[in-house]
């Protein structure tokens, strides 16, 4: 009972941070402005840049069969495609949960251990960081003032009192008193049995992150992880066209955008509601876009991508539960 209303606050937590964000950013704009940017858009262009995601979700479905290979599993591509899919769609409902959904999801399909699957993508998560990494070093490379204006303005934006960096050093100072006790009592800890259950657990994930030195197919592993990537940047250049004031940004600023939308992404919200806004709101307005044109562009974006990802979500559902019910038909 108690690990249930532990997991509801934090679910409503998270909600309430992404709604907050997502007023935060739509405070100060003027909505009849912003609905006639919304109803003036190229939506050619963002039915092609929805398009190109589909190249990111394959890539990312083959990349994790080649992660399991080397650790003797290999499932069927329809089956990793349809999990990656639908881990998406549960990212919808709660922050972070896809990936246990996208695991849970191949771990009933093909019967992999559910901790090796969440090894490998905890090291696909490690990837994607070291990737998102490279990126901004090469938007800082291609154009330093834009990070220095971007970080700025959520500096000004979002710790504007001393009270705020106070909390800020409150919560750090805290952060430290959690971590001295657990060096303290680590033996006293390590005892108990849910740690005990933690570091069998912990065993299958070093199992997936292991398998990455085992790989027979490095260039592929490459080729994919670089399709990622390179995808979510079209779909964002792409994107431009879709309205008169950023159909001048160039490649340059879609990796730009790329970035701070990925960062944005990285704060637990659901399905990047709120923070992915406030992010590229930012973003855009470093490149010199006004904020109700920078909301108008991150809000076309994220829907157009909700609502492929629902329609996409859902038949992966539906396909992943006629699969697993034809499996227990077989068996009978």
């Amino acid at each position: 009972m108690k690990k249930k209303i532990f997991t509801l606050i934090k679910y409503t937590f998270f909600l309430g941070l992404g709604l907050g964000l997502l007023y935060f950013a739509f405070r100060n704009t003027n909505p009849h402005k912003m609905f006639l940017e919304m109803k003036e858009a190229n939506y050619f262009w963002v039915s092609a840049s929805v398009l190109v995601g589909i190249f990111a979700y394959y890539s990312r479905a083959a990349r994790w069969l080649i992660l399991l290979e080397p650790m003797g599993y290999k499932p069927k591509i329809s089956n990793s495609l349809y999990s990656v899919l639908f881990g998406y769609f549960a990212n919808l409902a709660a922050p972070r949960v896809g990936e246990l959904a996208r695991c849970t999801a191949l771990n009933q399909t093909e019967k992999i251990p559910l901790n090796a699957l969440i090894g490998t993508v905890l090291l696909e998560r490690v990837i994607d960081v070291v990737i998102l990494f490279l990126l901004i070093v090469l938007s800082v490379f291609l154009n330093a003032g834009l990070f220095g204006k971007f970080f700025l303005d959520v500096f000004k934006n979002k710790i504007q009192s001393s009270g705020n960096l106070n909390l800020i050093y409150l919560a750090i100072g805290f952060g430290f008193i959690i971590i001295a006790a657990i060096y303290f009592w680590r033996k006293k800890i390590a005892s108990f049995s849910f740690f005990l259950k933690i570091k069998t657990f912990l065993s299958g994930v070093v199992e997936g992150f292991v398998s990455i030195g085992k790989m027979k197919k490095k260039w592929s592993f490459i080729a994919h992880t670089t399709t990622i990537w390179a995808s979510y940047i079209v779909m964002a250049y792409v994107g431009f066209f879709a309205l008169k004031e950023t159909q001048h940004l160039t490649f340059a600023d879609g990796i730009f955008i790329t970035v701070v939308g990925g960062l944005g992404m990285a704060v637990p919200s659901n399905g990047g509601i709120g923070t992915y806004h406030a992010s590229v709101m930012f973003g855009l307005a470093a490149l010199g876009i006004e904020n109700e044109t920078g909301l108008v562009f991150a809000t076309i974006m994220h829907a157009s991508q909700v609502l492929f990802i629902i329609l996409l979500g859902t038949f992966s559902f539906t396909m992943l539960y006629l699969k697993k019910n034809k499996k227990k038909d077989v068996k009978l």
